[in-house]
C-alpha cells in the first residue's frame, strides 16, 4: 500500500469530530453486517492492509450508529492504536477495554 493512502486513512480516523453524546448506547453489530464489512475489505485491515485473523469493527464516528458507512474492520494492532489516540488525545470518555492497557 502506498504511504499516502495509509496516511489519508489514519487522518480520517483521527480527525473525526468530538461526539457530544458519549453516554449513548449503541445497538450491537449484527453478524450479517460484520461479515459484510469484512468481506468487502477482503479480510484485510482498513489501515495497514494486513490479513486479519480476528478483525475488530471500529466506528469511524465514535458513539454513532452501527451502520455500514460508519464501520471499518481493523486488525488488533491498528484498533489498539487508533483507540488510544482517540482516548488520550481526543479525550473520549468511554472507558477502554482492559486489554488496551497492556499494549
Amino acid at each position: 500500500m502506498k504511504i499516502e493512502i495509509l496516511l489519508k486513512r489514519i487522518k480520517i480516523l483521527v480527525d473525526i469530530p468530538v461526539c457530544e453524546n458519549q453516554n449513548q448506547k449503541r445497538k450491537p453489530i449484527k453478524n450479517e453486517l460484520r461479515n459484510q464489512i469484512i468481506t468487502k475489505q477482503k479480510g484485510k485491515c482498513w489501515i495497514c492492509q494486513s490479513n486479519m485473523s480476528s478483525p475488530f469493527l471500529h466506528h469511524i464516528i465514535p458513539y454513532d450508529e452501527s451502520v455500514e458507512k460508519n464501520l471499518v474492520a481493523l486488525c488488533f494492532d491498528c484498533h489498539q492504536w487508533i483507540t488510544k489516540v482517540l482516548h488520550y488525545y481526543k479525550k473520549y470518555k468511554r472507558p477502554m477495554a482492559r486489554h488496551f492497557m497492556y499494549y
